[in-house]
Formats: structure tokens, sequence, C-alpha cells
């Protein structure tokens, strides 16, 4: 029997509004990201921007440019993993995905 635990996937997307310098963080499971994307007609981008994007939201974790104090400590405690996948509407909405699993929250 043992102590076994099931991981789960979960993602966290960032979205930062170029126009309103807003950015906005949110979890959300692979079946979301996937509504999400394509409610939003969101479209891959290439891995030169992508690059650039992640970079960007980088500093933006290392600047602490977040509303949610809770969730920016969260997040900066979970920084080993990989950025995945990186998306834009158009150069005025940007956004990155992060993935994770519950096996790191232990």
């Amino acid at each position: 029997m043992g102590g076994e635990t099931t991981s789960f996937e979960y993602f966290i997307v960032f979205e930062f509004d170029v126009t309103l310098e807003r950015l906005r963080v949110k979890g959300c499971t692979r079946e979301e990201l996937r509504d999400i994307v394509k409610r939003r007609k969101l479209k891959r981008v290439n891995d030169e921007f992508a690059e650039v994007i992640i970079q960007f939201f980088e500093m933006l974790l290392i600047e602490r440019k977040f509303s949610d104090e809770a969730r920016l400590l969260f997040l900066m405690d979970e920084n080993r993993k990989d950025w995945i996948e990186v998306y834009s509407s158009d150069v005025r909405q940007l956004v990155a995905v992060k993935l994770f699993s519950s096996a790191d929250l232990l």
C-alpha cells in the first residue's frame, strides 16, 4: 500500500496586456488551457520570439510585478520548471505558460 501520491498536471498562464501594461496570472488544468487558447484564438509564436517573451515574463517575476503577493511567492518558489508554450493573439497580448505537477508541491 505505501504512501503513494498521484500527481496531476497544472499550468500557470501569464498574460500581459501591452496596451494597459497589466499582467495577469492564472492557474489552470490542461483542459482549461486548451479552452483559453481556443476561445482567445491564440497562436503559438516562433521559438526566437518566444524566448524574448519568456525573458520578459521572468523579468516581471523577479521585479515582483504582481498584484497578488501570495501567488507571487508561490510562483517564485516554483521557478525550477520549464516554460513550455508561448502564445500571442497579436502584438498587444502576450501569453506564456508554465507547467508543474502536484508532486512539486510535496
